[in-house]
């Protein structure tokens, strides 16, 4: 993963070059790649009336919130409802928009900063209960969602960045996504 991209790309992306660079990256590998896949499979019968596509999900994302490598505010955006798991259609946002991190990885200003909001687990944990895949396989016995929460939340991160994430998002770290599973 070292090379020019990742340093002078990626760790580079606050920066009005490297950012312009990134978010074209990120337009074509959605519009060259994923649309097209989604068209294809929408476009294949299931024999039923519905496609290909009723049955699937396709799920796209990116490691860049409001900085490189991190996980809040990053956008997720699905195809699909997996047999009428997930609903389809919304536009949905899972951020506390009363909370947010008041330091951030780059001295971020109140313009930029990422806002607080469920945790990226229980969007991981609401897809395994959506393909029906017991909790007993994939929940952590430290919060019930999907995925290690580290132990020493201050020590996990740059500038203590997971120490806003409370009880009120990792009890529920666990539970199905509002609105969205089925």
């Amino acid at each position: 993963c070292e090379g020019p991209w990742h340093q002078d790309i990626t760790h580079q992306v606050q920066n009005a070059g490297p950012h312009e660079e990134m978010a074209t990256s990120l337009r074509l590998q959605f519009s060259d790649v994923i649309v097209p896949i989604v068209a294809k499979l929408d476009a294949i019968s299931d024999g039923s009336g519905g496609t290909l596509l009723d049955k699937c999900l396709v799920y796209w994302t990116q490691e860049h919130g409001v900085f490189s490598h991190a996980m809040e505010n990053i956008p997720v955006v699905t195809f699909g409802s997996a047999k009428g798991a997930f609903a389809t259609g919304l536009h949905l946002d899972y951020r506390d928009q009363n909370r947010f991190i008041p330091k951030g990885q780059y001295g971020d200003t109140p313009g930029d900063r990422p806002y607080i909001g469920l945790t990226y687990h229980q969007l991981l944990g609401s897809i395994a209960q959506g393909f029906g895949i017991p909790r007993a396989e994939w929940a952590e016995s430290n919060h019930g969602g999907y995925g290690v929460k580290p132990t020493d939340l201050a020590a996990a991160s740059v500038k203590d960045r997971y120490t806003h994430w409370g009880p009120q998002e990792w009890n529920v770290a666990g539970d199905k996504l509002p609105w969205w599973v089925t």
